[in-house]
């Protein structure tokens, strides 16, 4: 014990027992309050401060984190903005499918497409566009994107007319499809369909650009054409070849589509089973 009061009575020297010393003490301990209380009030201000800020944001409305729910605004919902068109066919029931493709070319550009089959009416020569003086500019545009020659006529007609009104003519599938060329190959050896088959596309409007022999023998019929030009590979395939087998190949100038006639085509001009 002697050996601990003596290293306790060693460490009480080294401490200042002036009578300032406890004065001392006092002043330190109160500036500790005083910094802890400032501390505080700043901390209380600080929450406050943001306390208000959030408060504030709600009262305008504008909250200070996204809401849940999909990040972008919704899309309005998408309505004809166009003037409505009425396609007519003044012919006989065979134009019934260039009415319908071209009423759902118009109807995918956001036209307003009423259709009227006249199967009685007589079969005109041109195909002819009219419209309201008002829709002139829309009528321009139909027959720039989709009867490209067609010469656009302003009617004044009644409130009862549709804005514009295209009538089919006998040069319709000329219009449709003579830009598109297609070659017919013999790919059956030598049935005689071929011939057939070229004659039913060029009778079509297309632009057969070569009738000859395949260089090699397939057992279907088969439709082929670079990427490019797959939509009207496609609607030569549904129109006229619905069992033909369809396929690409490497694009080529001098024609956009081929047909491979195989020994399955049958002369009512589609592939058979």
């Amino acid at each position: 014990m002697s050996e601990f009061r003596e290293r306790l009575d060693a460490e009480a020297r080294r401490v200042n027992s002036g009578p300032d010393a406890l004065e001392g003490v006092k002043r330190r301990a109160h500036r500790r309050r005083i910094t802890r209380q400032v501390g505080a009030g700043v901390t209380a201000l600080v929450v406050a401060g943001a306390g208000f800020a959030v408060a504030f944001g709600a009262f305008r409305g504008t909250p200070s984190t996204p809401l849940a729910g999909p990040s972008g605004s919704p899309s309005p919902s998408v309505s004809p903005t166009r003037p409505p068109v009425i396609v007519v066919v003044a012919g006989p029931e065979a134009q019934e499918d260039e009415l319908r493709a071209l009423s759902l070319q118009l109807s995918d550009a956001r036209y307003s497409v009423d259709i009227v089959l006249c199967a009685d009416c007589p079969l005109r020569e041109h195909t002819v566009i009219q419209y309201a003086a008002d829709a002139r500019v829309e009528a321009k545009r139909i027959t720039r994107e989709f009867l490209p020659g067609i010469v656009a006529e302003s009617v004044a007609w009644p409130d009862t007319k549709p804005d514009i009104q295209i009538t089919l003519g006998a040069d319709y599938r000329k219009l449709a499809n003579g830009a598109v060329r297609v070659r017919v190959l013999d790919a059956g050896g030598g049935t005689g369909d071929t011939e057939h088959a070229a004659t039913v596309l060029e009778e079509a409007g297309y632009d057969v650009v070569e009738v000859g022999k395949a260089p090699a023998l397939y057992d279907n019929t088969i439709v082929a054409c670079a990427p490019s030009h797959d939509e009207e590979g496609f609607r030569i395939l549904k129109r006229f070849l619905p069992d033909a087998h369809f396929t690409g190949e490497v694009p080529a100038e001098d024609h956009d589509v081929t047909v491979y006639i195989g020994p399955d085509y049958r002369q009512g001009g589609a592939a058979g089973n």
